[in-house]
């Protein structure tokens, strides 16, 4: 990625002082007010920084220079010219030195008073993306684009002191401690680290994040770090545990910049499309938001704050001007937020054991309060309901459970791993009956847990006492519950209810509510996914025998349904899936404040995708659908899977028509009614190949995982070893490993399976 500008001629280090901008009278809330907007660049602004005395601006731009403002008059006092575009500045801690990171691969020192330039550091194999000093001024640390790494440079020397390695994505933002003994960097691999700025050891990886970490900052007692990321949450972490104390929602694009002030008594964030909001860091309530600050042009935009005076700049009507802005602070603590701010905890509990082992029944009686017969889970399952007051919690937040049933069929245990992350209780459920292997599947279990939810409670239950009597010896029970540091032992029977109370409660107590993470949401943002997750409920307290379009009364659009032949009117109502009309519409008739924004909405779905609870289907460019049961992913897409499996001829394809129709086999879940199905089946179909799992080829479906056919002798003939000709085509290179040869097929068999011969180095 390059800023390199072309069009303004360079400029060279020179005093140039101008007359003070015009301002702009306008502004957003009596907290802030206007005192200049700063013009002169001829590109984009990038990471600006405040000099320690609060008194001199530095603005890095794509014009290949750096401006030097002053903040009282708002006249430029230097131009510091380099020979490419300059993305970060950092003032060391005396305010005497300038340091500036290029996209020419180097970091250049400058005397600030005078605007010479005083030394050249260079190492970084691409684009210098932050800048960082150490508190006590001795050290300097930057990062870059594609190297993965960060330097520590002796700020009096040209030498590097360490080079921390262990990113696996391009580092974005650095910042020291305040007692300069660590560093933590947020990077586009989607973790935030911290390190030990004296050996250069990794301490702690902390994780979670969606995608890229653009902004990192340390509070000013040490205890926080907060982090903005294009998950457009903003999260504080503890300092020295690494754990997650709060999910600030309130953005609707990537938070690219975050900064403490106010002493650490306020939070400010920027996110990409302009919005600033403040946050309360003693109850970390949204203080106050300003829907458009500026005009941000890149994701290396950000706030320039000052950690102690009211003073604070941000992008400004145009990409190439600055706004500098006074702030009052004792209104910003005290502003009367637009949208109160609803906290609330979710914990996460995962039903694991083999096959019919009861966690389907178990569930719906925790859940449901109530017994109903299942077939074997196939995929996912999961329930989301709120709960009472609990211990440890202050009033005004709300704690919630989700509770996952994972199937146990053997073919699933790989994906459900990956719903293992976040989880804080298992149950392990076992066939107390079975005298060969009564424990079966809790030792995968067991150890699959530790690895990726190691702080988890996990608790040992026989959940079939009533038709599967205990016959496993105390002694035994006790063995495996220390060997596999399970917390507790419990008997239970779905059908008669018998012991699931006491395991609810003992689940309930077990789970440290008082340690989860508070997420802090507007109420707008409550509003709609309130009602997401009341419509989720109507499903599960649906009738046996009901179908999700009588489960429900929200109504679909006519627009939003592709009809198919015998389909009739498109349906009435919908369990399923729903439009993003229809939610908005809904949502509308709750919040009556005012219109819902497209990009709120999208935000909230966003959100709750990210925690498993619903799913965004957009089968066609300007069509999105929300399914609610995003479990039925996995389950329409293993018989998909199953039904190129299942192919006569075991080429591993099937008739994309035949998918889209619904005319393949689908075994062990409730299909949904015609034309939910043929919207799902089209979603599940493109992020099938999205995903590189199958490819499109001649009307079908080719999954060369699944291709399982006898290799001929190899046949010599030009015409078949022609024939393939990129038949196997495959969107980012060869596909899966595939046989080396397919025989000839009968005429039923795809044109480009026919008497071809796949190449030998396949």
């Amino acid at each position: 990625m390059t800023r390199k500008q072309q069009a303004p001629p360079r400029q060279t280090a020179e005093q140039t002082p101008s007359q003070p901008p015009k301002q702009t009278p306008k502004t957003p809330h009596p907290a802030l007010t206007l005192r200049h907007t700063l013009r002169g660049h001829m590109g984009s602004v990038f990471k600006m920084a405040l000099s320690p005395d609060g008194r001199t601006l530095a603005s890095p731009s794509q014009d290949s220079t750096v401006r030097l403002w002053a903040v009282a008059s708002g006249r430029c006092l230097q131009t510091l010219a380099h020979q490419e575009a300059v993305v970060c500045v950092g003032w060391s801690t005396d305010g005497a030195t300038l340091a500036t990171g290029a996209d020419d691969n180097k970091v250049y020192l400058w005397d600030a008073a005078t605007g010479q330039r005083m030394r050249m550091l260079a190492g970084h194999g691409d684009m210098v993306n932050d800048i960082a000093w150490s508190p006590d001024g001795t050290c300097l640390a930057f990062c870059s684009e594609e190297d993965q790494t960060i330097r520590l440079w002796e700020a009096g020397s040209e030498r590097v002191l360490r080079e921390l390695r262990g990113h696996t994505g391009s580092v974005a933002s650095i910042a020291w401690s305040p007692d300069g003994r660590r560093l933590c960097s947020g990077a586009w691999d989607g973790t935030v680290k911290l390190w030990n700025a004296e050996t250069g050891e990794a301490i702690r990886t902390l994780q979670g994040y969606e995608r890229t970490v653009w902004s990192a900052a340390w509070s000013p007692n040490g205890h926080y770090i907060a982090s903005g990321s294009s998950g457009k949450t903003v999260r504080i972490r503890d300092a020295d545990t690494g754990q997650e104390q709060y999910v600030l929602e309130g953005h609707t694009a990537d938070v690219v910049s975050v900064s403490f002030l106010d002493d650490g008594r306020l939070l400010a964030s920027l996110d990409y499309d302009g919005a600033v909001i403040f946050w309360r860091t003693d109850t970390w309530a949204e203080a106050l938001r300003l829907e458009k600050i500026g005009e941000v042009h890149d994701l290396i935009s950000n706030l320039a704050v000052h950690p102690t005076l009211p003073v604070m700049a941000a992008p400004g009507p145009s990409d190439s001007e600055i706004n500098l802005w006074a702030l009052d602070f004792a209104r910003l603590r005290g502003a009367e937020a637009a949208t109160s701010s609803v906290f609330y905890v979710n914990a996460k509990a995962v039903l694991l054991g083999e096959s019919g082992v009861g966690k389907s029944g178990l569930g719906i009686r925790m859940a449901e309060r109530k017994f109903r017969k299942t077939e074997s889970t196939h995929g996912a399952q999961f329930w989301h309901f709120p709960t009472e007051q609990l211990p440890g919690l202050p009033a005004n937040v709300q704690a919630e459970l989700t509770l996952w049933d994972l199937a146990g069929q053997p073919e699933y245990r790989l994906t459900h791993q990956l719903f293992l992350d976040d989880t804080d209780a298992a149950l392990l459920l076992f066939d107390c009956s079975d005298a060969a292997d009564p424990f079966r599947g809790v030792p995968y279990w067991a150890k699959a847990l530790k690895k990726h939810a190691p702080e988890a409670k996990k608790l040992l239950v026989s959940a079939r006492c009533d038709v599967s009597p205990v016959t496993v010896h105390e002694q035994e029970i006790n063995r495996t519950l220390a060997e596999y540091g399970l917390d507790r032992y419990f008997t239970t029977c779905a059908h008669t209810g018998a012991g699931v109370e006491a395991l609810f409660a003992h689940l309930m107590e077990a789970i440290a509510w008082e340690q989860l993470p508070r997420t802090s949401t507007p109420k707008l943002f409550q509003v709609i996914r309130e009602f997401l997750l009341e419509q989720k409920q109507k499903i599960v307290d649906r009738k046996p025998g009901q179908t999700d379009r009588q489960a429900s009364k929200v109504d679909l659009h006519p627009g939003d349904v592709g009809l198919h032949p015998g389909d009739g009117n498109p349906l009435s109502s919908t369990g399923s899936l729903l439009s993003m009309a229809a939610i908005r519409t809904a949502s509308e008739e709750r919040f009556t404040e005012r219109a819902i924004k497209p990009e709120e909405l999208d935000t909230v779905v966003s959100l709750l995708q990210s925690r498993g609870l619903v799913y965004r289907l957009e089968p066609r460019p300007g069509v999105a659908w929300i399914l609610l049961r995003p479990e039925l992913i996995n389950q329409y897409g293993a018989s998909i899977i199953q039904a190129a499996r299942n192919h006569p001829d075991g080429i591993g394809a099937v008739a994309e028509r035949d998918v889209l129709t619904g005319a393949i086999v689908f075994t062990g879940f409730e299909r949904l009614p015609r034309a939910e199905e043929a919207i799902v089946l089209e979603s599940t179909a493109e992020l099938l190949i999205r995903h590189d799992l199958c490819f499109r080829e001649m009307g079908y479906l080719v999954f060369p995982s699944q291709i399982n056919v006898a290799r001929p002798a190899p046949d010599n003939s030009a015409s078949t070893t022609n024939a393939l000709k990129g038949a196997f085509a495959h969107p980012t290179g060869p596909p899966s490993p595939l046989p080396d040869a397919i025989p000839r097929r009968s005429a039923k068999t795809p044109l480009f399976l026919q008497g071809t011969q796949l190449p030998k180095n396949w």
